[in-house]
């Protein structure tokens, strides 16, 4: 195999392995994600340390020039883990939510995050899988009003609920649960 072909096929690699942190609508996360991952990551590196070997060989016997192409791909790769590993408790990692809550109940399987360009998140948990869907929201007063997203698959959260003194949301409509904030 030429040394591009290589080359391009590690990039695409690194792109599928990037992809996997990087969504803009509604996504889930599961099992199936983390197990693509873990074998992008293996083929990965394995195509990475058989060029790593045979460059050093061909460096120490023939004094050929080392290409670091692979290993900048590989710092890349590593560096785009460990930045989206060590941000995951935020549905979206380049927004910052002005506020997080999540369910008052006994099974607390949702989360609700804001944005403040008047968006917002859902991360709904189930058992092998996180949901994540995202809307807009108003406020209006003291009422919070989300709007442009699933209903269908939200199924413990309402469309309106009532900021109350400790930034907790209440809901509007029976058979809801409350919304606490979450402290940072």
């Amino acid at each position: 195999m030429k040394r591009k072909t290589i080359h391009i096929f590690l990039i695409l690699l690194l792109i599928v392995g990037i992809k996997q942190f990087i969504h803009f609508g509604d996504y889930e996360l599961g099992m199936a994600q983390g197990l693509l991952l873990f074998f992008v990551f293996t083929i990965f590196f394995i195509l990475f340390l058989m060029l790593l070997i045979f460059d050093l060989y061909k460096l120490i016997k023939f004094k050929k020039r080392f290409d670091f192409f692979p290993s900048l791909l590989a710092s890349v790769f590593v560096a785009s883990i460990w930045f989206a590993s060590s941000n995951n408790d935020n549905p979206y990692f380049w927004k910052k939510a002005f506020y997080k809550g999540e369910l008052y109940s006994e099974d607390n399987d949702g989360e609700i995050y804001l944005y403040k360009n008047g968006t917002f998140a859902f991360k709904i948990r189930h058992i092998e899988y996180v949901s994540i869907l995202s809307g807009n929201f108003k406020t209006q007063n003291d009422t919070l009003k989300l709007f442009n997203y699933d209903i269908t698959k939200v199924k413990n959260f309402t469309n309106s609920y009532l900021f109350v003194k400790d930034s907790s949301l209440l809901t509007l409509k029976d058979g809801y649960y409350d919304i606490r904030k979450v402290k940072k």
